[in-house]
């Protein structure tokens, strides 16, 4: 038997020829602005209709368009006034130019609009979608077996949360191929489009859709989700932040704890129009679709590749924090977002220490010496452009923790809590205020005052830990101050163990109550 080549064939011989956390409230209210720098050139494919990318299956790029090639094509589409669209693909040359565009395949491309197709790992399974040509826009998700790899995609099924009343577009497989993304209006979500991920089990049992929240989501348009090979970044377009203009290009790190700052690539890559569907091959090249003026059709597809960032150096010395004596061969540790160490080395002789760090990166920076309290910096890396930052890190001598003595915090009465800003374990003037007039009006002498600190839930457990007790002693510093008398004080710390307000995905404004310390007494 003759086995029927239909990956990326013509249907017809004349087809050869033919031929897209802040302070603030919500999360996604004000995202970095990078800058970031890419080559940006026509991709050598583009027509007078809409192109727009949709991924790579077999080192091919595959395209939807709504171009004709020879015959085929058909009538219009009502919403868009152009022919109904169809999947192609094109071939990659090695300076990533596309060329030699032909019909992706006979048996998904139907007499229907065409939509984006994605493909598991083995690519032997597709999802795609697809809508009828009719006045409202309505996607459905569809699967394919191919078990012999020629491309005879068998047993095409509809996915079970597809449904008439919303749309589901933009599919997208992990490289783990453990979850599939794709963008869909379904109720529930933030307002618009939003970006959705399902679990995608061994034996291709799809779970149940989740939304991914509003870190990314906005009440606007969220789109095309891409990650990269290392699956360190979601890469989305959306229409929801302050853009450039239309729907910009933006990437969110991904984190063991879920996603993580979102960044707009820049005025480089986005332009006062739409421009979506990033897709990258390698690290650093790949192609967009964008309606920037300058275009052939109203979408094309442009090849990208990205700069190299510059020098980004973080440079210093360690020092004690009273004397501002250097402190040679201390211990610096870098980690990443997860907690991960990246880099570590010993002071020099002269207490210095130099770091190369990556850009749009968020840094924890660890110190420590015999001797000495350890000590903990966060540093955001905000440029691709050569910086060399100077940090200088103080080290404070170890103070013995007062012992923690072992009467039942439930025995004692809670008087007063004493709130601290964000990452702060200083008093605000507010809060010594209400210290001082606390201290005033003691008249009854106490056995016993314990201050408990605590934190909220961003930043790492030992950090946190470390400034809730940093907070504590700062109140028990003003106790002193004021010389109360002989009363035990005991400073102990929660850090983010027992929070007032329980909230996974609440700003930090929202969390104030949780940065506190509670002042408990025993008559």
């Amino acid at each position: 038997m003759i086995k029927q080549f239909v990956l990326c064939s013509a249907l017809f011989i004349f087809v050869l020829t033919g031929f897209s956390q802040s302070m603030n409230d919500f999360e996604y209210s004000s995202p970095i602005m990078g800058d970031f720098k890419f080559e940006i050139t026509d991709s050598g494919i583009n027509s007078k209709q809409h192109e727009y990318g949709s991924g790579f299956f077999k080192e091919r790029y595959i395209i939807v368009s709504a171009k004709k090639i020879g015959i085929i094509g058909g009538d219009k589409d009502p919403i868009s006034g152009e022919p109904h669209t169809q999947l192609f693909c094109a071939t990659v040359a090695e300076n990533g130019d596309l060329s030699k565009l032909v019909l992706y395949s006979r048996i998904i491309n139907t007499n229907k609009n065409e939509g984006s197709i994605t493909f598991t790992p083995d690519e032997k399974t597709i999802y795609f979608t697809r809508s009828e040509r009719k006045n409202t826009r309505n996607y459905q998700l569809f699967k394919a077996y191919d078990l012999d790899g020629y491309g005879q995609w068998v047993n095409e099924e509809k996915i079970n949360f597809s449904s008439p009343n919303y749309s589901i577009e933009n599919v997208f497989i992990s490289n783990d191929g453990k979850k599939l993304y794709f963008s869909s209006n379904m109720p529930g979500g933030e307002g618009g489009y939003d970006l959705y991920s399902v679990t995608l089990d061994d034996d291709g049992t799809l779970g149940t859709p989740i939304n991914l929240g509003n870190k990314i989501n906005t009440p606007k348009d969220e789109i095309t989700p891409f990650i990269d090979s290392e699956n360190k970044y979601l890469y989305f377009s959306s229409n929801g932040y302050n853009s450039l203009g239309g729907q910009d290009i933006f990437k969110i790190r991904i984190t063991k704890n879920g996603f993580y700052r979102v960044i707009n690539l820049g005025p480089n890559i986005n332009s006062t129009e739409d421009d979506y569907a990033f897709n990258l091959s390698d690290q650093k090249n790949g192609y967009i679709t964008s309606a920037k003026p300058g275009g052939i059709g109203g979408t094309d597809i442009y090849k990208i590749s990205s700069s190299d960032p510059e020098e980004y150096k973080i440079n210093g010395y360690i020092k004690d924090a009273i004397t501002q004596e250097i402190l040679p061969n201390s211990i610096i540790e870098v980690l990443n977002v997860d907690g991960e160490l990246v880099d570590k080395q010993k002071a020099n002789e002269d207490g210095s220490y130099s770091f190369n760090l990556a850009p749009y990166e968020t840094y924890t920076i660890r110190s420590n010496k015999e001797g000495y309290e350890e000590n903990l910096i966060t540093k955001e890396t905000n440029s691709t452009a050569k910086i060399i930052f100077n940090l200088d890190i103080n080290l404070n001598k170890k103070i013995p923790d007062p012992i923690v003595l072992e009467d039942d915090i439930k025995t004692m009465t809670k008087i007063k809590s004493i709130y601290f800003p964000f990452n702060d374990k200083n008093l605000t003037h507010y809060s010594i205020n209400i210290l001082n007039e606390l201290i005033k009006n003691i008249e009854t002498p106490f056995k016993k005052i314990k201050l408990v600190g605590h934190t909220d839930s961003f930043g790492l457990d030992e950090y946190n830990y470390k400034l809730g007790m940093n907070r504590a002693k700062s109140v028990k510093k003003l106790f002193d101050d004021n010389n109360i008398g002989n009363i035990s004080i005991e400073v102990i710390s929660e850090g983010e163990k027992n929070p007032v307000i329980k909230c996974n995905n609440c700003s930090s404004k929202k969390l104030l109550l949780n940065r506190r310390v509670d002042i408990y007494i025993l008559n």
